[in-house]
């Protein structure tokens, strides 16, 4: 239209219309480089909140599930003496009828099998511990169960918090056009007034 650059008519039209393209160009470059960071900073900050997440996770079922080995380590063993306890009434119960049905009716087979019968008894009371160690298990389990809900609910919580505390920082009229008193305000039941 005009020619060449050289032709090009400057007038203060032209250069207020130039500094503004500019200013405008700086804005949009300062406004990227906040998105930028703001970005960069929200990333660090989940992953933060997830490795706390996980930290407490790990805690958590490491103090729940040493408890829940060391229990199953003990039940196998009672079930192991269980099962030993009852060969032993079997082989006294065995012993006693072949010392009372004999014809000499053997008086010390009959005391050792008596012995043995006693002591197998006294034996298995002991293996009824074992109904206790499963209402513990399941006890601990039910623990474990609340405990990772719980930690749900405050990795939920704190994003939350976050997330209403950066609208509201920021002026997110989303946030702002809600009166305070209104109940679906998304801060109203996060109790951050």
């Amino acid at each position: 239209m005009f020619g060449s650059c050289t032709k090009v008519p400057i007038t203060k039209y032209f250069i207020h219309a130039v500094k503004h393209a500019h200013s405008e160009y700086e804005l949009f470059l300062e406004n990227q480089r906040k998105q930028a960071l703001l970005e960069e900073e929200e990333e660090k900050q989940k992953k933060e909140e997830a490795e706390e997440a996980k930290r407490v996770e790990q805690r958590t079922r490491k103090h729940l599930h040493e408890p829940l080995a060391e229990e199953a380590q003990l039940q196998m063993a009672q079930i192991a003496e269980q099962e030993t306890v009852r060969q032993l009434i079997l082989e006294a119960l065995q012993k006693l009828s072949e010392a009372v049905q004999g014809k000499a009716k053997n008086l010390q087979g009959a005391k050792v099998a008596q012995a043995m019968l006693s002591m197998g008894n006294e034996k298995m009371t002991a293996c009824t511990k074992l109904a206790d160690i499963k209402h513990e298990k399941e006890i601990i389990e039910e623990k474990l169960k609340q405990e990772s809900c719980a930690i749900a609910k405050i990795t939920t919580r704190c994003t939350l918090y976050k997330l209403v505390d950066q609208m509201s920082c920021c002026g997110d009229t989303a946030i702002q056009n809600y009166p305070r008193w209104w109940p679906q305000w998304p801060a109203a039941n996060l109790n951050l007034m």
